[in-house]
């Protein structure tokens, strides 16, 4: 199966190669690693641009580059088949990019990181992303179901006087114990939720109110979910708040289908804050936008000229002042398909144009 995939994903790049007349492209990020290798993990440092691995691709070749560290477990663990050529260097002797130097052909090189004074072109590289094969489909569905579980999990185990620091600890550790990689995680108590929409977390308690967001990563994909605690009744004004949010979030996903204008998912959120009474409440935090082997392939904007693919990943996060929606969905010809639900999380149906979905409501503990 890994063989098929690989073989597909080889024929877009050197598609792409002949297209845009060029001899090579290197991708070094270890999202677009784990996409062309059919899910090999080659990160070393969490949040590294690059990880222990380059892979090369030209008209009749297709490489993987990496010190001879990296070599015994790469071919353990991340590259079982023989789909890739492995190439290895030794640490003290030489580097990736001299390597490069005689592995690729005369002629012009594309890459996702600009190595080598190469082209860089990380957007036309997700764009080959999409729209998504089965086997990546299966293991979005995987990684989504992880990581809306493990944040719905988290958040339940908060308590008042725990600090945002401690919350975070138990997102990311629910995270990590199944095998997803906390890319993002965001924590705000109280008045925080309020002031900021990016919120990283600090020594602040806990007292009644208290925002989670985690952006889980595996086999280079990426899931988006924020859910929401409050200790004892909510009060009127973030009722409403939330209720509005959910609502545009509803108009965006449900908006979500194979062949839809991404302005025009943009206009409808537009549309449904107006109609909550919150018109201007967008202009404070981008809404989302297209997801997949990046948290964001590219955010949604009232002008996109982008149309949703089928089987292409999106992740909406609209947010008003006090409240935010979000989680990772399919487009698919049925309907969209949610992947990152949180098990035993309180959910609100809401109606938008004449259909309901349900979303997490806030849970009040």
């Amino acid at each position: 199966m890994v063989r098929q995939e690989v073989e597909a994903k080889l024929g877009r790049v050197r598609s792409f190669l002949d297209e845009q007349r060029l001899a090579a492209l290197v991708l070094q990020s270890p999202p677009n690693v784990a996409w062309i290798t059919g899910g090999a993990d080659i990160h070393i440092q969490m949040a590294a641009e690059s990880g222990a691995a380059t892979v090369l691709v030209t008209p009749d070749r297709q490489c993987v580059v990496c010190s001879n560290i990296e070599r015994p477990r790469l071919l353990a663990e991340e590259l079982a088949g023989d789909e890739f050529e492995l190439v290895d260097f030794a640490w003290h002797e030489a580097d990736v990019s001299s390597v490069l130097r005689d592995l690729v052909p005369g002629g012009r090189v594309a890459s996702d990181s600009g190595i080598m004074g190469s082209l860089q072109i990380p957007g036309q590289v997700h764009r080959l992303q999409a729209p998504l094969l089965p086997e990546e489909l299966a293991r979005y569905r995987a990684l989504g179901g992880a990581s809306g579980r493990a944040l719905g999990e988290a958040m339940h185990a908060v308590e008042p006087g725990m600090s945002e620091h401690d919350v975070a600890a138990r997102i990311a550790e629910r995270a990590l114990a199944a095998g997803v990689l906390p890319s993002l995680v965001l924590v705000a108590a109280d008045e925080r939720i309020w002031r900021y929409r990016h919120p990283i977390p600090t020594a602040a308690r806990v007292t009644r109110h208290v925002m989670g967001v985690l952006v889980g990563r595996r086999w280079g994909l990426h899931s988006s979910q924020t859910r929401v605690v409050h200790f004892g009744a909510v009060p009127a004004d973030l009722a409403r708040r939330h209720a509005a949010c959910v609502r545009v979030d509803a108009a965006m996903i449900l908006s979500t289908v194979p062949g839809a204008p991404v302005a025009g998912i943009i206009r409808a959120a537009l549309q449904a804050y107006s109609d909550a009474g919150f018109p201007d409440e967008w202009r404070l935090h981008h809404q989302g936008g297209a997801t997949g082997y990046a948290a964001r392939t590219y955010k949604g904007t009232p002008s996109s000229s982008e149309v949703v693919l089928e089987n292409e990943g999106f992740a909406w996060n609209p947010s008003i002042t006090g409240a935010k929606s979000e989680d990772t969905v399919l487009a698919q010809p049925g309907g969209p398909e949610v992947l990152s639900e949180s098990p035993g999380w309180p959910m609100a149906p809401v109606e938008w144009g004449g259909r309901s979905i349900v979303r997490p409501d806030i849970l009040v503990r």
